[in-house]
């Protein structure tokens, strides 16, 4: 009996299903090439670690390889003065010139990058505005502040909570995000990204959120749609032996596991985006990583604990063994 059972992927909006032929035009084989840099032009955060392009130089399949600690980070609508909008930013500031500022942001991440479409951005812009609800409510942002200036705008990217109900349906802007017309302090909202229209640095987002990885990658989830969250219960089949069983919710590897399998007549947002695929299966073996070092931390004294409890349950007699027994406890 199958454990896990979580509805499909939808089917990408059509212009990026003609963008992913592999067999297609000139264009599809020009955007499978930069895929990870149009992703890029669009995503709301921008992420930790070092990315090593070395590898790549010369033949073979392309590689993504990073080093160091891989983080996502957010910070406000506007940017500082004279300085150049980036990720989110670019969804509020000046959105008359938005492909040109989209273009010049990239290539101060990415100097050389010059040879992008810009009939290709325009194409994904409108289609993010259409069917992104994550872009709707930034969107709305832009509209008040240039209606009313001056005025504090606030988007609060609604968290989730042990026990709440998993999002499967297509997501409204309602259910994702929110916007927010005062002053608002973090601590009222500890599960919630705060995205405020002054600058108050960067934050960094929780691997616990479930917009961790849609925030990061519009191209992948083109709805919005919310990642995984605590509370994913198993098959219902199997959830009736609930008591025979210590663990009864699905855990992130085996959620990131169902979604990377390759199943016929499915779209599979891992396998099937290029390059983009490969930086987003190390992104999610990077938040596995962190989720565990994360309970270790969190659990300390139990782990420590139960190391003692089984030092005070055994029992060592040297004699047995002969004078020169030794006992040596690591305990990490």
């Amino acid at each position: 009996m199958e454990k896990i059972k979580i509805p499909p992927s939808k089917e990408p909006p059509e212009l990026l299903k003609r963008l992913l032929n592999y067999k297609g035009d000139a264009e599809s084989r020009h955007f499978l090439q930069k895929i990870r840099q149009y992703n890029s032009m669009f995503a709301f955060t921008s992420t930790g670690g070092n990315i090593d392009k070395t590898i790549n130089k010369g033949e073979g399949p392309y590689v993504f390889r990073v080093n160091g600690q891989i983080h996502h980070r957010i910070g406000s609508l506007l940017p500082e003065p004279n300085k150049i909008p980036q990720f989110a930013k670019l969804y509020i500031f000046d959105t008359k010139n938005e492909i040109d500022n989209r273009i010049k942001a990239l290539c101060k991440q990415e100097p050389g990058e010059t040879d992008l479409n810009p009939t290709i951005i325009k194409e994904l812009k409108k289609m993010l505005n259409e069917c992104n609800p994550l872009v709707k409510i930034f969107r709305h942002a832009r509209d008040l502040l240039e209606k009313h200036k001056g005025i504090d705008v606030s988007i609060r990217i609604i968290g989730a909570n042990k026990g709440d109900p998993v999002q499967y349906e297509m997501p409204h802007p309602g259910k994702l995000a929110m916007l927010i017309v005062s002053d608002v302090t973090l601590e009222n909202y500890e599960r919630d990204i705060i995205v405020t229209s002054r600058n108050r640095g960067l934050q960094r987002i929780s691997i616990f959120h479930p917009a961790y990885m849609p925030l990061q990658y519009p191209q992948l989830f083109p709805y919005g749609e919310r990642g995984y969250q605590f509370g994913i219960y198993y098959h219902e089949d199997t959830r009736n032996q609930r008591g025979k069983k210590k663990r009864n919710k699905v855990t992130r590897h085996q959620f990131l596991k169902y979604h990377m399998h390759y199943r016929d007549n499915q779209p599979n947002l891992h396998l099937c985006y290029g390059r983009l695929s490969k930086q987003a299966i190390v992104d999610a073996r990077a938040m596995e990583d962190e989720d565990r070092l994360q309970f270790i931390a969190r659990n300390q004294k139990q782990l420590r604990a139960k190391c003692w409890r089984l030092l005070a349950f055994t029992s060592f007699t040297p004699q047995a063994y002969g004078d020169r027994c030794s006992l040596s406890l690591r305990v990490f």
